[in-house]
Formats: structure tokens, sequence, C-alpha cells
């Protein structure tokens, strides 16, 4: 069973001063569920910048409830799956003080990607001398047999 939990979503997304002109779309507010959201925003670049992110997500408890009329143990299951998807956000946001208030922000920024480590390569010199001892030691050993066979 696909079981989801109902978000509603916050956000804007910027650039640095000077590298977008006529922005448009930069705030959005949606209700994110099963399906992907898409955000569209428009401007024109006038040089390549790294976007800034910011988002707050918060649990739809009432939207996870399934509809008061569905009666069918589906839609009953269904209900309860996500209620407790979204009791597992809830409960990760709250605060252990009854009495207390808890608030939580997430923010995601986009950064440049880390430089992948080189691969090391092994060292062609350390391999060479050990194969020419082997090898001198088999010749060695060919020569030993050859010289015990004539006596």
């Amino acid at each position: 069973m696909d079981v989801w939990a109902p978000f509603a979503v916050r956000g804007s997304i910027g650039f640095p001063r000077g590298t977008v002109n006529g922005l448009a779309g930069s705030r959005f507010s949606r209700v994110v569920g099963r399906d992907a959201v898409k955000l569209q925003v428009r401007g024109s670049a006038v040089r390549a910048a790294a976007p800034r992110l910011t988002l707050s997500a918060e649990p739809l408890v009432r939207s996870a409830l399934p509809a008061p009329g569905a009666r069918t143990l589906e839609a009953a299951v269904g209900g309860y799956l996500r209620y407790a998807r979204v009791g597992q956000f809830q409960a990760f946001l709250a605060n252990p003080d009854a009495r207390g208030r808890s608030a939580t922000t997430y923010v995601y920024e986009t950064a440049a990607p880390r430089p992948a480590a080189r691969p090391q390569r092994p060292d062609d010199d350390r391999g060479l001398p050990a194969a020419l001892v082997i090898g001198g030691l088999v010749v060695l050993a060919a020569a030993a047999v050859v010289l015990w066979s004539h006596l």
C-alpha cells in the first residue's frame, strides 16, 4: 500500500544580487502529498550563480485522515497509515515540555559539489623489484637443476 504524508510547504528561491533580472515566482506555497510538485521560476540570467532555496514544511494531520464518508477497510487502513506517517513527523518536531512551544526550521541550501577524491595508482616501481627477485630465483633454480643433472 502506498503511504504518504501531506505537508504544507512554503518557501522562496533567490539568487545573489545582480545575477538574475526580472525574477518572477520566487515565493511559493503548496500542499505536497502523493504527487510531485513542480516549481517554476522565471528570469533572465546575467551570470551563472547558485540559487538559494529556503523552505518550511508542516505536516497536515487532518488531511491525513480518511474522508468522513469513507466506509471501506482500505480507506480506514490507508487513513490510519497516513495518520501514523504524519505522527512520525509530529513526534520528531514535538517539544518534550507539555507547556512549552516547539518550532523547527529546515534550511536547505545548494552548494558546489565537493571535488571527488583522485584514485591512487599503485606504484609500479614496487612490483618490479619483486618480479626481478622471483625471476632470478627461478633462473637460479633451473641452473641448479641443470648442474645437478650433469653430476
